[in-house]
């Protein structure tokens, strides 16, 4: 059985500033989707269960096509978040995030290439840091 070339992975979206709150993240991701044909391509890292971190990143989703399979589009966050949303980033390194994505387990339908960082300064700017997974080694 091949594998077909499929959709873009979402890019997994840190937030890295505890002054970063909800609504810009809502704002930010709302916005991004608009301007790119309404697909959310950015999910939100957040740890809700320490027993399972990865719980955030979506699942890949396959179809069967005769002797084919097809990764199905899979979405990312989709707003709105809630101010009790817990960010396990905040205060930690670009190092720190790439680390976290190169220890996804299998099946996770994110990018395991490239992944998004939102400091502080990004949001005085308003813009978004895209980083490269593998341009950060031990």
């Amino acid at each position: 059985m091949s594998i077909l070339s499929g959709p873009v992975s979402p890019f997994a979206l840190f937030v890295l500033s505890d002054k970063i709150g909800a609504d810009y993240i809502n704002r930010f991701v709302q916005r991004t989707a608009n301007s790119n044909d309404g697909d959310f391509f950015l999910t939100v890292v957040h740890i809700q269960d320490d027993f399972n971190p990865y719980i955030c990143a979506p699942n890949i989703r396959t179809i069967d096509k005769g002797d084919d399979e097809r990764n199905l589009d899979e979405q990312g966050t989709r707003p709105p978040i809630t101010n009790c949303f817990t960010l396990p980033f905040v205060g930690k390194s670009l190092k720190d995030c790439a680390e976290y994505l190169r220890k996804s387990p299998d099946g996770k339908a994110w990018s395991n290439e490239y992944f998004c960082a939102l400091s502080e300064e990004d949001v005085g700017g308003d813009t978004v840091m895209l980083e490269i997974v593998h341009g950060f080694w031990g």
